[in-house]
């Protein structure tokens, strides 16, 4: 006789994404595996998420709808973690989509390799045809020092939270909760508290989940990188090298990674300075570039670092971020914003 399945709890933080929910809704309704909990956090929307979410419940039996002022995503993802009760934990962002078998694979495979955490890759969409983003990992069994580099640092910024299925009383015993402190990059601490608490991973490397980057998702309009987001990436670094000493995790497993975030920080806060959509006068771009080196000097953490073998890109960007030169930083970001025109 077979055992009953497991619930899964499903959180999905919501704000004012009205052109999009629907069809998260449904793909999470319409899961080949049934036995879920899904809580739906509206953090505070001003659109119509708030009705769309309540008609949802009312024809779902399995989803719980909670309406809070807005505190963030890392709030919402909390107070969802608070109302869970399931032996798993998913994450979903209320703009994205899933496969029908996504909990069921990823489920499937925690069990079948007997693990307390599984992770799978995802399809990036714009609009057309999706790119898929492969993990350099076979879909199997992985010790957790093996996957460790492509889960924080996946294309040198981190993995997002929905590409996980966490066990539930790792996240209550040690008392995981998401870093309200910051807006962003809180999924790379959520990581890096939870990942030292496990020995392998069960790796699902299909595209389950489909992470939308259409201009008009809203998580992805353009925003100028301000040095406020520098504060918080500054937060990041620290706060994630604490976390992974606190729990006795060797700095070789995600040093590497690590430094890679830096550079590529650098690039995209420069990039983004001089983004088209950026209304600043150009004296104004260089001179926030030149704030930001100064302040939080990111390139002195790589300065002395030996990155090993890279590809030719990554050798150039890494030898721009450790120079700490303003100029040659809007040099190239400027000059690659001319070739991704043509």
């Amino acid at each position: 006789m077979l055992r009953p399945k497991d619930k899964v709890s499903v959180i999905v933080p919501v704000y004012n994404v009205e052109d999009f929910l629907p069809q998260c809704l449904n793909s999470i309704k319409r899961q080949m595996y049934d036995n879920l909990e899904i809580i739906l956090i509206d953090d505070g929307s001003t659109d119509s998420c708030p009705a769309i979410l309540d008609e949802f419940a009312k024809n779902e039996s399995r989803a719980i709808v909670i309406h809070q002022p807005n505190a963030g995503v890392s709030a919402a993802r909390n107070k969802g973690l608070e109302k869970a009760t399931g032996k798993w934990i998913a994450f979903v962002d209320s703009d994205d989509w899933l496969e029908r078998d996504y909990i069921d694979r990823m489920v499937d495979a925690a069990e079948l390799h007997e693990t307390k955490f599984a992770f799978c890759s995802l399809s990036l969409e714009n609009g057309q045809r999706g790119q898929i983003s492969i993990l350099p990992l076979k879909t199997g069994k992985h010790t957790a020092k093996e996957a460790m580099p492509y889960i924080f640092t996946q294309g040198g910024k981190g993995s997002g939270i929905y590409q996980g299925l966490f066990d539930r009383e790792i996240i209550e015993k040690e008392k995981i909760r998401f870093d309200e402190n910051i807006k962003r990059y809180e999924d790379i601490l959520f990581y890096s508290l939870y990942m030292p608490q496990v020995k392998e991973v069960a790796v699902v490397n299909h595209p389950l989940y489909h992470f939308n980057q259409t201009p008009e998702s809203i998580k992805h309009k353009y925003k100028v990188y301000t040095l406020e987001r520098a504060e918080h990436a500054k937060y990041l670094y620290t706060t994630f090298q604490s976390n992974l000493m606190l729990y006795g995790v060797d700095e070789k497993v995600y040093m590497r990674g690590l430094k890679m975030a830096y550079v590529d920080f650098i690039i995209k806060f420069a990039a983004n300075i001089w983004n088209k959509k950026n209304p600043a006068k150009s004296k104004a771009k260089h001179e926030i570039i030149k704030e930001f080196i100064k302040e939080y000097k990111f390139h002195e953490e790589i300065k002395n670092y030996d990155f090993g073998d890279t590809d030719p890109r990554e050798k150039l960007e890494i030898g721009i971020a450790k120079s700490g030169s303003e100029l040659q930083l809007s040099t190239y970001v400027r000059g690659l914003g001319l070739i991704n025109k043509k």
